[in-house]
């Protein structure tokens, strides 16, 4: 069972802890013999699920110095365990890579002294007493060490091939793999989650932990590959593969990739590519195809890149923005721009931790450690070292004045764009109404990453303390004395915020740009309920766009949930010792930023709601009321998160929901529907059965509501 097969791949992976001479030897030519077969594809992938829980002992020098000089070998011959026909054997192969690099296995090739040295003929035997008490047991030889390392090296010869075959091997995975721009097959894209997942992550730490002298091969086959393919069904992967590549070597990336993207971007629109006003999300014509791809590339470039690195191609990007924002109406091409703006801008001006190698740059950089790098495989750093060397980018200023810049001629403008348009009557001829729809959802969708891109400019409203008296901010309440004992922040913390003085210029207009989306916002949800109730689409996206300013200050609910559940992906492939917390650096970044983005989530609990949040509550409540059920249940969970933001703003809207059950001639099935499941929400169903003034009117407006069956 797959229990059984579990359990038994961790317990061997113990038994190498404590014993490994006793446990590989045997092992290694059972794993050499399943993994070459061709035949018995049952014992290839039970081979490589074991190789990936033992990775990190194999690769530990210290404990099984053996173990290094059958890295390369086992690397190469789990290359066909890249598999587009098996995810499963697909994903313990990569697993097995992704262990390995984490485990401090550096990529590059070392320099080979002289021949083999003979071998010795010492053995542990002589070590072991006269007066043993089965002297019969053959005793292990004692590893010559001269040797190991001597194999270790020529070894190391096999690197570049692999690199160079495991690359190729993933665009080959990357290009078959399905994704939800091609496809509405759920059960499909559910099943290469899981696959994208491990790509995106194997890679990173692949290409982190290749020598410089690679890089021209790595940089020569990922512009090959981008530049001659344009399949919308491999964005999504092809991101993730980008990504990694940015991260990694992001001068490199940007050199080779960011000018090709933005005049490959530019001639298609110039030649009329995305003019035709579209809200399809999978039907496009097929000239957009090129457009998308390389406008999705140049998105993935510019994320989480810091100033020093972006700031030189800052002309281009703004030409490039402009460019996409200015001319194209499709939705897929002007929603990739508006998420190229978002990144540039985030990547400017939030904190975040720089992805490095398996030990800091000092340890990287020293001759000795290169020469001999496979002495220093499996030893994991300990986190309160101070030479733990986890490093932040801080925004600077010439990239805070280039995110000013981009709001300034971007996002300002819209908002007067999208006044005015609200100012005259809606259109009623279909055709005008056609065009009418794309103009709102361009601007619903751009305004919302404008949102999003003012996140860590300014802190939320709220009363923030000091760094220095973080210890002593304990919560004191009337449910104190039931929660356990432990430190609790009542207050804004230190988050790295870019203004914190309100009375700067900077921070003034940042505010005022948040104050004037927020207005525009409020009169669009009025006007689209007047006059274009029946437009879907427009409503979900100004949904979206009223969650974000509602919610977003650098995080969400969603986004810091999503860091907690995967920033520890493949730690359980690793042994820790409670007593030293030693942990790879890539997990250590990780958790960090989980913890960065926690912090900016805690600072949106004591916002408190003004009247343009009140009256902007209320009008989303009010589509929680819809005819359409697509639109209601997208409001209903939208304003979930609203009211776990602004708890007070519940009250308010309780009697009407309760109203919306009574008996009435004009009572309308759909609105009681949304009215129940808006009650039965968390937010309002706690307030409801705490508060006698309100449990009462729920029963008897349940009572009441029985004459319908419909929401019976």
């Amino acid at each position: 069972s797959e229990d059984s097969i579990s359990m038994s791949h961790s317990t061997l992976k113990h038994l190498a802890e404590v014993e490994p001479d006793l446990i590989f030897e045997p092992l290694l030519e059972t794993l050499y013999t399943a993994i070459e077969s061709v035949t018995e594809t049952h014992r290839m992938i039970s081979a490589m699920r074991a190789l990936a829980k033992l990775a990190t002992t194999l690769s530990n020098f210290s404990l099984y110095p053996e173990g290094a000089q059958h890295v390369a070998p086992l690397l190469l011959l789990t290359l066909p365990g890249i598999d587009v026909n098996d995810p499963t054997k697909t994903w313990f192969a990569l697993s097995f890579v992704r262990n390995l690099c984490l485990n401090g296995v550096v990529l590059e090739e070392l320099p080979v002294i002289g021949d083999m040295p003979a071998p010795r003929t010492s053995s542990k035997a002589s070590m072991v007493s006269e007066t043993a008490e089965d002297p019969s047991v053959d005793s292990l030889p004692e590893p010559d060490m001269d040797q190991v390392e001597w194999m270790t090296r020529a070894s190391t010869a096999q690197f570049e091939t692999w690199l160079d075959q495991y690359l190729r091997r993933i665009f080959v995975l990357v290009d078959n793999l399905s994704s939800s721009l091609e496809t509405s097959d759920t059960s499909s894209s559910s099943g290469d989650s899981g696959i994208h997942a491990i790509v995106a992550q194997a890679t990173e730490v692949v290409l982190h932990q290749c020598s410089e002298r690679y890089y021209p091969m790595v940089s020569r086959l990922i512009t090959e590959f981008v530049t001659n393919t344009s399949s919308l069904s491999a964005v999504e992967s092809m991101s993730k593969v980008v990504f990694a590549f940015a991260s990694a070597m992001p001068e490199v990336a940007l050199q080779a990739l960011l000018p090709l993207c933005c005049e490959r971007i530019a001639e298609d629109i110039e030649n009329g590519v995305g003019r035709a006003p579209s809200l399809s999300k999978r039907t496009r014509s097929h000239s957009e195809t090129t457009l998308i791809w390389f406008a999705s590339v140049l998105s993935v470039l510019t994320e989480q890149q810091r100033s020093e690195h972006l700031m030189p191609y800052k002309d281009q990007l703004l030409k490039t923005v402009n460019l996409i924002l200015d001319h194209c109406m499709s939705r897929q091409v002007y929603a990739t721009g508006g998420r190229i703006l978002l990144n540039i801008t985030t990547s400017l001006t939030y904190m975040y931790t720089k992805r490095g190698h398996s030990v800091p740059d000092d340890v990287w950089n020293d001759p000795e450690f290169r020469e001999n790098h496979f002495r220093h495989w499996g030893q994991l750093p300990k986190i309160d070292d101070p030479d733990f060397e986890l490093q932040w980018h801080l925004p600077s200023q010439e990239g805070v004045d280039f995110t000013l810049e981009l709001l300034r001629n971007i996002i300002v403008p819209r908002i007067a764009d999208l006044n005015k348009f609200m100012d005259s009557a809606p259109s009623k001829q279909e055709s005008a109404k056609s065009q009418d729809n794309v103009y709102l959802n361009k601007h619903f969708v751009l305004l919302r990453f404008g949102v999003r891109s003012l996140g860590c400019l300014i802190p939320p409203p709220g009363a923030p303390i000091a760094a220095d008296k973080l210890a002593d901010a304990i919560i004191e309440g009337h449910d104190a004395s039931s929660m356990p004992t432990r430190y609790r922040i009542d207050g804004q913390v230190v988050a790295g915020y870019v203004f914190t003085d309100p009375n700067s210029d900077q921070f003034k207009e940042v505010a005022g740009i948040r104050n004037q989306i927020g207005a525009v916002l409020s009169r669009a949800l009025a006007y689209m309920a007047e006059n274009y109730e029946d437009d879907v689409e427009n409503i979900k996206a100004l949904i979206r766009l009223t969650h974000d300013y509602m919610c977003h200050y650098g995080t969400d609910r969603s986004t810091c949930a999503a860091q907690r559940r995967h920033w520890n992906s493949g730690l359980d492939s690793f042994t820790f010792d409670n007593s030293v917390c030693r942990m790879p650096r890539y997990f250590a970044s990780k958790r960090v930023m989980y913890i960065q983005s926690a912090r900016l989530l805690h600072n949106t609990r004591f916002m408190s709601a003004n009247e343009l949040t009140s009256d902007i509550t209320l009008k989303l409540s009010k589509l929680c009321l819809s005819l359409y059920s697509e639109v209601r249940n997208h409001a209903i969970s939208m304003l979930e998160s609203v009211l776990s933001i602004y708890p007070e703003a519940k009250y308010p809207l309780i009697p009407g929901f309760l109203a919306e059950l009574d008996e009435k001639e004009d009572s309308d099935p759909e609105k009681m529907i949304g009215a129940l499941h808006v009650l039965d929400s968390q937010p309002l169903r706690r307030a409801i059965l705490r508060d006698w003034n309100y449990f009462p009117q729920l029963v008897l407006a349940l009572c009441r509501a029985q004459h319908e069956d419909k929401p019976v």
